[in-house]
């Protein structure tokens, strides 16, 4: 009954102006000693480990820094297979039916919606769901070419595994920035689409300097890549501010080359860590 109640409270409430605020918060910097606190209090809240970057908390110079650091990546070894291309939980790897997936208990939602595509032919996808305390730097996990980002503006409703249940078609309500990455080899499109949550306003890509995520009054856009954008397994694609979560879309063409099983839900993975063997 919580839980319900929660969503109703969250469907009243403005999360996108709500997000926005929050991210002009986080973006300010404060003077060193009230910085230092503000970091200090989200590390412990949030539970966020600082061992794997390096730093220590003064050194972010505005809790959005904090948020945004980048690891050492030597402890994200890029495996061989295919790779998560983020730290979070996973919390679904499982073959769609018909290109429709499910999302929690038997909620479902159409691949071709989410990734705003009319008539893909979509096979097996994934859900990595990025907490606060998690590194947020989305990684590219196959070798292929950026053909375009589609920015689809919505609503910043929360995403957590708690939430789920309970809201029907979030991930394809929520604003999200789809990611189209072509595998020459197989002919065969991957999805990687950035669903953006309640305080998670924010995408950014150096791909696509011109992104501006959680605007108000934008439009859909397709923002198409320059002629040279060749992506290598482990680049960096994007960036989020806070946490979220990463849908991956798979068309029919990768069964040929990975042995697509259903994974374990709920288990946590690192960015780098194999998620699918080579056949």
């Amino acid at each position: 009954m919580l839980i319900k109640f929660l969503v109703f409270v969250f469907d009243a409430l403005p999360c996108n102006l709500l997000s926005r605020l929050f991210g002009l918060w986080a973006s300010i910097e404060f003077p060193y000693p009230v910085q230092v606190f503000f970091n200090k209090a989200f590390c412990f809240f949030c539970r966020i480990d600082l061992a794997d970057c390096g730093k220590q908390h003064g050194d972010f110079q505005t809790v959005n820094a904090l948020f945004t650091r980048q690891v050492n990546m030597e402890t994200r070894a890029v495996q061989e297979g295919f790779p998560s291309p983020c730290d979070g939980k996973q919390l679904q790897f499982s073959e769609s039916y018909r290109g429709v997936a499910v999302q929690a208990k038997s909620l479902n939602y159409d691949l071709n919606t989410l990734c705003a595509t009319s008539s893909a032919d979509f096979g097996w996808y994934s859900t990595i769901y990025l907490s606060p305390k998690d590194y947020h730097r989305v990684h590219c996990p196959i070798d292929g070419e950026i053909i375009q980002a589609t920015h689809i503006p919505g609503d910043l409703f929360p995403v957590n595994d708690v939430f789920l249940p309970f809201k029907e078609g979030i991930f394809s309500e929520n604003e999200r920035v789809v990611f189209q990455i072509f595998n020459p080899e197989i002919q065969a499109n991957l999805y990687l689409v950035m669903v953006g949550a309640y305080n998670v306003g924010s995408v950014t890509s150096k791909y696509f300097p011109e992104l501006k995520t959680n605007v108000s009054g934008k439009r859909r856009s397709v923002l198409k890549a320059p002629a040279s954008a060749k992506i290598a397994k482990g680049d960096e694609l994007a960036t989020f501010q806070l946490g979220s979560t990463v849908v991956l879309a798979f068309e029919k063409g990768f069964n040929s080359i990975y042995k697509m099983t259903e994974l374990e839900s709920s288990r946590s993975v690192k960015m780098g860590e194999q998620l699918l063997e080579l056949k």
